[in-house]
């Protein structure tokens, strides 16, 4: 949540004026800027942008949509495309664990990916990989070789499940 009151009061004093330049520059009473600045009245989103552009600043408004809970049939729903952008850095038989593949994700939930790449894939190649997937699907991506989850993760490869 935004604090309108914060906002104002700290772009008025980094921009070295009192709230009486800033009202009239505005051309609003000195009440009514020292009231949005103790949090007693909130302005509306015009009077806000008006007072920040006033002080020097941009009023920048942003909404993101919320993230929807990954499940594996969204996830199969993009097979294609990650299956296309796993195999663009020689990777193999994409399978999916953790909690999507164990329907029990949530809202927060990323996507694990269990993949085969080949001998000599490294660090980077895996991250490449995790990036190319990043890019087409709507959840944050983690990827595992089959080569390392046989290590201490070899719990990955019995939960696995074909995407």
């Amino acid at each position: 949540m935004v604090d309108a009151a914060l906002l104002v009061r700290s772009a008025r004093e980094r921009a070295h004026l009192s709230a009486r330049d800033l009202a009239a520059r505005c051309g609003v009473s000195t009440s009514t800027v020292t009231r949005i600045e103790r949090g007693e009245i909130n302005p509306t989103l015009a009077m806000l942008e008006r007072l920040l552009d006033t002080s020097g600043n941009e009023l920048i408004v942003m909404a993101e949509p919320h993230r929807q809970r990954p499940t594996i049939d969204a996830v199969r729903a993009l097979r294609n495309e990650i299956v296309a952008a796993v195999g663009r850095f020689g990777g193999t038989n994409v399978r999916v664990f953790g909690s999507v593949a164990c329907c029990t994700a949530s809202d927060e939930s990323d996507v694990d990916l269990l993949i085969d790449v080949p001998a000599g894939t490294g660090l980077i190649g895996v991250e490449q990989i995790t990036e190319a997937v990043s890019a087409v699907v709507p959840w944050p991506v983690d990827v595992v070789t089959s080569g390392a989850a046989r290590g201490r993760m070899v719990h990955v490869l019995d939960e696995a499940v074909p995407l």
